[in-house]
């Protein structure tokens, strides 16, 4: 699921996160059920800085234990590495 999403966003040339309640549908409209999650996404010049950003960042679920299930797809392109980490419990 979090690579289709990064492909997605490449290919259509905007690079955004989504709000929770938008993820938790499509996660499960996937036939997860899951009660609450959470998307990340970072555009950076190296794996280690987009890391760092989605680590950083104000309430991250990342460093949340509550989430307890993690998709992570890593994307090399034309502007840099895209990283989009989907979260759930």
């Amino acid at each position: 699921m979090a690579l289709g999403r990064a492909l997605a966003m490449y290919q259509g040339g905007a690079v955004e996160r989504r709000d929770d309640a938008t993820v938790l549908e499509a996660i499960r409209n996937q036939g997860l059920p899951l009660q609450a999650a959470a998307e990340m996404v970072a555009l950076a010049a190296t794996e280690r800085a987009a890391h760092a950003g989605i680590a950083e960042a104000e309430g991250s679920p990342l460093v949340d234990p509550a989430f307890d299930r993690t998709g992570v797809a890593v994307v090399n392109g034309p502007h840099g590495v895209l990283v989009v980490g989907i979260y759930g419990r």
